[in-house]
């Protein structure tokens, strides 16, 4: 499945750019190694099948090939390290709490406009 596939200067995923698998992707590489690329495909059209019935789809208006479409998706996935994961929840959680302390303000005290941080012409009415 990989050999014909060439990194270049691009970030990948699942190979350094020796074309070997990072190390939180070889088992998963392993498996990919022992399917054909027949097998491959036919897992590709099961998914999108599975799609299809199960309504993950959007509509293509003005189209003479159909409307309904499956949401297209990469079937090889992105896995995350445990490690990478922790510093994306870290940010996360803290861009919720933000939004959260944001909304909060704005629906009570509104200093973040009473300090002009937000021009008030930005909130579409005044809030209570």
């Amino acid at each position: 499945m990989f050999k014909p596939y060439e990194i270049g200067p691009y970030f990948d995923e699942m190979l350094d750019q020796n074309g070997n698998p990072k190390k939180h992707y070889q088992s998963f590489y392993n498996v990919l190694q022992d399917l054909t690329d027949e097998e491959l495909k036919e897992k590709q059209e099961t998914a999108n099948l599975n799609f299809l019935r199960q309504g993950i789809t959007f509509t293509v208006y003005g189209n003479d090939g159909g409307t309904e479409r499956t949401m297209p998706f990469d079937f090889i996935p992105i896995i995350i390290p445990a490690e990478k994961w922790r510093e994306i929840e870290k940010g996360m959680i803290q861009r919720v709490e933000a939004l959260n302390l944001f909304l909060d303000d704005i629906y009570h005290e509104q200093n973040i406009l009473k300090d002009g941080i937000i021009p008030r012409e930005l909130i579409g009415h005044r809030v209570a």
